[in-house]
């Protein structure tokens, strides 16, 4: 009986070291997954801030699935539906907010419409909507480049940037939004609405020539447009074609000169209030490339 009862106690010690042990190994390997699942969000971190510009900008910070603790705007409206991503703090200077929304795109942008300017918000001007050149080709019809929305508030010197669009893998819309101080230079050149633009011819390039790259700014009194093209024409033909369309503009010639590499001249206007305007049109043969050149219209306030 005695060793029965030993039998018994040495299988019930085996059971119970068994048990501890298996018990040991669940608790190893919970412990384990859990270091490599915080190793994993970290690598995540690590590349979601890199691959959004933050990881070597001083005073920048991703904010996963919240606001900022500081947010220039409070509350901030989200359309029914939405859910909050999270948000990037740039240069500790402005917020970008990112929201994925069950509404349509449009759906978004009339929301946010209705909210800002609702709370006496303006709209604000697209920089690159200011001063257009196109390709011959381009007709009344054709459709105009879908501009982010911008929203402008005076009394909390603030510039709202929307972008909405549909993700057809998710079934979702895509926000952002884009909160800068009105001090920066691109919301006071969306949201200064005081200076009266002259009259700035809608420039049409020759047939043939293509544009592959644009980009426009203002600064108040300062606008102007940059194109990369190809064409096979001259920068004197190319400067010669654009210019007539300035003088039809009724914008007046001060000077010019034509060169094989730099062709340029210069114009004279004056707006609706008699504010005199100085132009300036070049046209450049990009280095190393024969038919690739930079053209430039600008105007300054004198």
């Amino acid at each position: 009986m005695k060793f029965k009862m030993l039998s018994l106690l040495a299988w019930l010690v085996s059971i119970t070291l068994a048990i501890s042990i298996v018990d040991a190994n669940a608790q190893m390997n919970q412990s384990e997954r859990a270091t490599e699942s915080a190793d994993e969000m970290e690598l995540l971190r690590s590349l979601a801030e890199r691959f959004i510009g933050v990881s070597s900008i001083p005073d920048s910070e991703l904010v996963v699935g919240k606001l900022p603790d500081t947010l220039p705007i409070e509350p901030l409206p989200m359309p029914e539906g939405s859910q909050l991503l999270g948000s990037v703090i740039r240069h500790n200077d402005f917020v970008e907010v990112y929201i994925d929304s069950e509404q349509t795109a449009d759906e978004v942008k009339a929301f946010y419409e209705d909210q800002l300017l609702g709370a006496g918000w303006k709209a604000g001007v697209s920089p690159v909507s200011v001063w257009g050149i196109s390709t011959a080709t381009a007709t009344a019809e054709t459709p105009e480049m879908d501009l982010p929305p911008i929203f402008c508030s005076t009394t909390e010197d603030l510039m709202v940037q929307l972008t909405a669009w549909e993700v057809e893998l998710t079934g979702l819309t895509d926000v952002r939004l884009s909160i800068l101080p009105d001090q920066s230079a691109m919301s006071s050149s969306a949201c200064d609405n005081s200076v009266e633009l002259p009259s700035l011819p809608t420039l049409q390039l020759p047939t043939g020539t293509d544009i592959s790259t644009s980009h426009s700014g203002y600064r108040g009194d300062f606008i102007y447009t940059d194109v990369v093209v190809s064409s096979q024409m001259t920068s004197a033909a190319l400067l010669s074609h654009l210019s007539e369309q300035f003088e039809q503009a009724g914008w007046r010639l001060v000077d010019q000169t034509n060169d094989d590499v730099l062709s340029w001249s210069s114009w004279a206007v004056e707006n609706e209030q008699g504010e005199a305007w100085r132009g300036a049109l070049n046209v450049v043969q990009l280095r190393g490339v024969t038919d690739e050149y930079l053209i430039r219209a600008q105007a300054k306030k004198e």
